[in-house]
């Protein structure tokens, strides 16, 4: 998530794949809001 590396937090990485994978809609609900922010982190130079 906006290039968080879960490496260290392997249960919360396990988690949200399952929220992914189970949440109707997930993908419709959270895919342009996640960009934007993004996009955000980009145009202030934190990525």
């Amino acid at each position: 998530v906006l290039g968080f590396d879960f490496g260290d937090y392997s249960h919360v990485a396990d988690w949200a794949e399952r929220v992914k994978a189970a949440a109707p809609g997930y993908d419709g609900a959270n895919a342009e809001g996640l960009e934007t922010m993004k996009s955000f982190r980009h145009d202030v130079g934190e990525d």
